[in-house]
Protein backbone atom coordinates (compact mmCIF):
# COMPACT_ATOMS: atom_id res chain seq x y z
CA UNK A 1 0.00 0.00 0.00
CA UNK A 2 3.03 2.23 -0.25
CA UNK A 3 5.95 2.27 -2.64
CA UNK A 4 9.64 2.06 -1.80
CA UNK A 5 10.04 5.83 -1.71
CA UNK A 6 7.26 6.16 0.83
CA UNK A 7 8.74 3.35 2.90
CA UNK A 8 12.15 5.02 2.97
CA UNK A 9 10.79 8.44 3.86
CA UNK A 10 8.48 7.10 6.53
CA UNK A 11 11.37 5.23 8.10
CA UNK A 12 13.59 8.33 8.09
CA UNK A 13 10.84 10.52 9.52
CA UNK A 14 10.02 8.01 12.21
CA UNK A 15 13.64 7.64 13.22
CA UNK A 16 13.92 11.43 13.48
CA UNK A 17 11.01 11.44 15.92
CA UNK A 18 12.46 8.52 17.85
CA UNK A 19 15.88 10.16 18.15
CA UNK A 20 14.30 13.45 19.19
CA UNK A 21 12.62 11.67 22.08
CA UNK A 22 15.85 10.02 23.12
CA UNK A 23 17.62 13.34 22.73
CA UNK A 24 15.16 14.99 25.07
CA UNK A 25 15.85 12.33 27.68
CA UNK A 26 19.58 12.93 27.26
CA UNK A 27 18.94 16.64 27.65
CA UNK A 28 17.22 16.02 30.96
CA UNK A 29 20.21 14.00 32.16
CA UNK A 30 22.63 16.75 31.17
CA UNK A 31 20.40 19.33 32.78
CA UNK A 32 20.47 17.43 36.06
CA UNK A 33 24.25 17.19 35.87
CA UNK A 34 24.63 20.91 35.26
CA UNK A 35 22.20 21.63 38.05
CA UNK A 36 24.37 19.72 40.50
CA UNK A 37 27.63 21.07 39.12
CA UNK A 38 29.69 23.81 40.71
CA UNK A 39 28.68 26.36 38.09
CA UNK A 40 25.03 25.90 39.01
CA UNK A 41 25.48 26.69 42.70
CA UNK A 42 26.17 30.36 42.25
CA UNK A 43 26.90 32.94 39.62
CA UNK A 44 29.83 35.10 40.59
CA UNK A 45 29.90 38.70 39.35
CA UNK A 46 31.67 38.99 36.07
CA UNK A 47 31.22 35.35 35.18
CA UNK A 48 29.10 35.84 32.07
CA UNK A 49 29.28 32.17 31.12
CA UNK A 50 27.73 30.97 34.36
CA UNK A 51 25.06 33.67 34.25
CA UNK A 52 24.16 32.75 30.68
CA UNK A 53 23.94 29.10 31.67
CA UNK A 54 21.53 29.94 34.46
CA UNK A 55 19.38 32.05 32.15
CA UNK A 56 19.06 29.53 29.32
CA UNK A 57 18.70 26.44 31.52
CA UNK A 58 14.88 26.81 31.97
CA UNK A 59 14.38 27.13 28.22
CA UNK A 60 16.52 24.06 27.54
CA UNK A 61 14.55 22.10 30.11
CA UNK A 62 11.22 23.26 28.65
CA UNK A 63 12.30 22.20 25.17
CA UNK A 64 13.48 18.81 26.43
CA UNK A 65 10.18 18.22 28.24
CA UNK A 66 8.23 19.26 25.13
CA UNK A 67 10.16 16.82 22.94
CA UNK A 68 9.72 14.06 25.49
CA UNK A 69 5.96 14.67 25.72
CA UNK A 70 5.68 14.68 21.92
CA UNK A 71 7.62 11.44 21.71
CA UNK A 72 5.37 9.77 24.29
CA UNK A 73 2.23 10.95 22.47
CA UNK A 74 3.40 9.75 19.06
CA UNK A 75 5.19 6.55 19.97
CA UNK A 76 3.97 5.28 23.34
CA UNK A 77 0.47 6.17 24.53
CA UNK A 78 -2.21 8.76 23.87
CA UNK A 79 -5.56 9.62 25.43
CA UNK A 80 -8.38 10.09 22.93
CA UNK A 81 -12.09 10.83 23.05
CA UNK A 82 -14.61 8.53 21.39
CA UNK A 83 -16.91 10.32 18.97
CA UNK A 84 -20.09 8.58 17.84
CA UNK A 85 -21.91 5.41 18.81
CA UNK A 86 -20.44 2.82 16.45
CA UNK A 87 -18.84 0.89 19.34
CA UNK A 88 -21.86 0.98 21.66
CA UNK A 89 -22.37 -0.65 24.17
CA UNK A 90 -18.63 -1.25 24.66
CA UNK A 91 -17.80 2.43 24.24
CA UNK A 92 -20.06 5.45 24.47
CA UNK A 93 -19.92 8.83 22.78
CA UNK A 94 -17.56 11.05 24.76
CA UNK A 95 -15.69 8.22 26.48
CA UNK A 96 -12.01 8.90 27.13
CA UNK A 97 -9.73 5.93 26.46
CA UNK A 98 -6.01 5.28 26.24
CA UNK A 99 -4.46 4.17 22.95
CA UNK A 100 -1.30 2.07 23.30
CA UNK A 101 1.05 2.52 20.33
CA UNK A 102 4.24 0.66 21.21
CA UNK A 103 3.03 -2.71 19.95
CA UNK A 104 1.69 -1.37 16.65
CA UNK A 105 4.79 0.47 15.52
CA UNK A 106 6.12 4.00 15.60
CA UNK A 107 3.74 6.49 13.98
CA UNK A 108 4.53 10.03 12.87
CA UNK A 109 2.14 12.70 11.56
CA UNK A 110 1.27 12.33 7.88
CA UNK A 111 2.68 14.77 5.38
CA UNK A 112 1.99 14.96 1.67
CA UNK A 113 3.29 17.48 -0.82
CA UNK A 114 0.75 19.24 -3.10
CA UNK A 115 1.01 18.26 -6.77
CA UNK A 116 3.74 15.78 -5.94
CA UNK A 117 3.94 11.96 -6.02
CA UNK A 118 5.61 11.60 -2.62
CA UNK A 119 3.83 11.44 0.70
CA UNK A 120 5.38 10.80 4.08
CA UNK A 121 3.17 8.46 6.04
CA UNK A 122 4.31 7.69 9.49
CA UNK A 123 5.36 4.23 10.51
CA UNK A 124 8.62 2.36 10.53
CA UNK A 125 7.82 -0.75 8.43
CA UNK A 126 10.43 -2.87 10.23
CA UNK A 127 9.06 -1.82 13.61
CA UNK A 128 5.30 -2.15 13.15
CA UNK A 129 3.85 -5.54 13.95
CA UNK A 130 1.85 -7.62 11.50
CA UNK A 131 0.21 -9.88 14.06
CA UNK A 132 -3.03 -8.96 15.80
CA UNK A 133 -5.55 -10.81 17.90
CA UNK A 134 -9.13 -11.35 16.90
CA UNK A 135 -11.35 -9.23 19.13
CA UNK A 136 -8.82 -6.44 19.68
CA UNK A 137 -10.18 -2.89 19.54
CA UNK A 138 -7.90 -0.72 17.41
CA UNK A 139 -7.71 2.83 16.11
CA UNK A 140 -6.83 3.24 12.44
CA UNK A 141 -6.51 6.01 9.92
CA UNK A 142 -9.12 6.31 7.19
CA UNK A 143 -7.82 4.13 4.32
CA UNK A 144 -8.35 6.73 1.63
CA UNK A 145 -6.11 8.15 -1.05
CA UNK A 146 -5.79 11.54 0.63
CA UNK A 147 -2.88 11.24 3.06
CA UNK A 148 -3.78 14.57 4.70
CA UNK A 149 -7.21 13.36 5.76
CA UNK A 150 -7.44 13.40 9.55
CA UNK A 151 -10.18 10.79 9.99
CA UNK A 152 -9.60 8.05 12.56
CA UNK A 153 -11.92 5.14 13.29
CA UNK A 154 -12.11 2.83 16.29
CA UNK A 155 -13.39 -0.69 15.56
CA UNK A 156 -12.97 -4.30 16.61
CA UNK A 157 -10.83 -6.75 14.63
CA UNK A 158 -12.98 -9.66 13.47
CA UNK A 159 -10.91 -11.25 10.71
CA UNK A 160 -7.15 -11.70 10.44
CA UNK A 161 -5.03 -12.06 7.28
CA UNK A 162 -5.88 -15.31 5.53
CA UNK A 163 -9.13 -15.88 7.45
CA UNK A 164 -12.20 -17.06 5.60
CA UNK A 165 -15.16 -14.94 6.68
CA UNK A 166 -18.90 -15.01 6.18
CA UNK A 167 -21.73 -12.89 7.53
CA UNK A 168 -24.95 -14.86 7.41
CA UNK A 169 -28.29 -14.53 9.20
CA UNK A 170 -26.90 -11.97 11.59
CA UNK A 171 -23.96 -14.17 12.60
CA UNK A 172 -20.26 -13.88 11.79
CA UNK A 173 -18.35 -17.01 10.76
CA UNK A 174 -14.56 -17.14 10.69
CA UNK A 175 -12.97 -20.19 9.08
CA UNK A 176 -16.43 -21.83 9.00
CA UNK A 177 -16.90 -21.44 12.76
CA UNK A 178 -19.36 -19.00 14.28
CA UNK A 179 -17.50 -16.64 16.58
CA UNK A 180 -18.83 -15.83 20.02
CA UNK A 181 -19.38 -12.12 20.46
CA UNK A 182 -20.24 -11.70 24.10
CA UNK A 183 -19.76 -7.95 23.84
CA UNK A 184 -22.86 -7.66 21.61
CA UNK A 185 -26.40 -7.38 23.02
CA UNK A 186 -28.94 -9.82 21.62
CA UNK A 187 -30.74 -7.04 19.76
CA UNK A 188 -27.76 -6.20 17.55
CA UNK A 189 -28.17 -7.16 13.88
CA UNK A 190 -24.95 -7.86 12.01
CA UNK A 191 -26.45 -8.16 8.53
CA UNK A 192 -25.57 -5.03 6.56
CA UNK A 193 -28.09 -2.79 4.90
CA UNK A 194 -29.03 -3.85 1.36
CA UNK A 195 -27.01 -1.01 -0.11
CA UNK A 196 -23.89 -2.53 1.45
CA UNK A 197 -24.61 -6.24 0.90
CA UNK A 198 -25.98 -6.28 -2.62
CA UNK A 199 -23.71 -7.37 -5.49
CA UNK A 200 -21.63 -4.56 -6.95
CA UNK A 201 -23.39 -2.36 -9.49
CA UNK A 202 -21.34 -1.89 -12.64
CA UNK A 203 -21.69 0.87 -15.19
CA UNK A 204 -20.73 0.22 -18.79
CA UNK A 205 -17.02 0.77 -19.42
CA UNK A 206 -16.08 4.43 -19.76
CA UNK A 207 -13.39 5.36 -22.26
CA UNK A 208 -10.95 7.89 -20.84
CA UNK A 209 -7.85 8.52 -22.93
CA UNK A 210 -8.16 5.02 -24.39
CA UNK A 211 -8.21 3.51 -20.90
CA UNK A 212 -11.23 1.38 -19.99
CA UNK A 213 -12.47 1.73 -16.42
CA UNK A 214 -15.37 0.24 -14.50
CA UNK A 215 -17.19 1.86 -11.60
CA UNK A 216 -17.96 -0.62 -8.83
CA UNK A 217 -20.05 0.01 -5.76
CA UNK A 218 -18.76 -2.51 -3.27
CA UNK A 219 -16.21 -2.03 -0.52
CA UNK A 220 -15.30 -5.72 -0.65
CA UNK A 221 -14.84 -5.71 -4.45
CA UNK A 222 -17.55 -8.19 -5.33
CA UNK A 223 -16.92 -10.61 -2.47
CA UNK A 224 -20.25 -9.72 -0.92
CA UNK A 225 -20.41 -10.83 2.69
CA UNK A 226 -18.06 -13.77 2.37
CA UNK A 227 -14.53 -14.33 1.19
CA UNK A 228 -10.95 -14.25 2.46
CA UNK A 229 -9.12 -11.49 4.29
CA UNK A 230 -6.10 -10.47 2.17
CA UNK A 231 -2.57 -10.50 3.54
CA UNK A 232 -1.45 -7.43 5.50
CA UNK A 233 -5.07 -6.42 6.16
CA UNK A 234 -7.74 -7.03 8.78
CA UNK A 235 -11.53 -7.17 8.75
CA UNK A 236 -13.08 -4.79 11.29
CA UNK A 237 -16.63 -4.28 12.53
CA UNK A 238 -18.20 -1.90 15.00
CA UNK A 239 -20.01 -3.36 18.00
CA UNK A 240 -23.08 -1.29 17.13
CA UNK A 241 -23.58 -3.01 13.79
CA UNK A 242 -26.60 -0.98 12.70
CA UNK A 243 -24.75 2.32 13.15
CA UNK A 244 -21.18 1.56 12.19
CA UNK A 245 -19.10 2.43 9.18
CA UNK A 246 -16.66 -0.46 9.03
CA UNK A 247 -15.25 -3.05 6.63
CA UNK A 248 -18.72 -3.60 5.21
CA UNK A 249 -18.53 -0.13 3.68
CA UNK A 250 -14.85 0.88 3.62
CA UNK A 251 -13.25 -2.49 2.93
CA UNK A 252 -10.33 -4.27 4.53
CA UNK A 253 -7.97 -2.20 6.66
CA UNK A 254 -4.23 -2.41 5.88
CA UNK A 255 -2.26 -3.07 9.04
CA UNK A 256 -0.07 -0.15 7.98
CA UNK A 257 -2.95 2.20 8.83
CA UNK A 258 -3.44 0.94 12.39
CA UNK A 259 -2.33 3.66 14.80
CA UNK A 260 -2.74 1.82 18.10
CA UNK A 261 -4.94 -0.43 20.19
CA UNK A 262 -7.41 0.57 22.87
CA UNK A 263 -5.88 -0.16 26.25
CA UNK A 264 -8.08 -2.15 28.63
CA UNK A 265 -11.09 -2.37 26.26
CA UNK A 266 -12.65 -5.81 25.81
Amino acid sequence: YFNEGQELLSGVAAWVVLLSGLGSALGLILYTRFLDGPDAQSAEPGNDGSLLLILIRPFVLALALLLLALHIKIAVIERVEVSGKSMYPTLHNGDLIWIEKLSTGLNVPDLSFPFGPISVTGKIPMYGREWYERGEVVVFRYPGVNEDREDYFIKRIIGLPGDQFEIRNGNVYINRHEIEEGYLPSSIITNPRPSLSQPPVQHPPVELNLLSTEVKYSALYGLGMEGYVPEHTVLVLGDNREHSRDSRSIGFIPTFYIQGRAFGVR
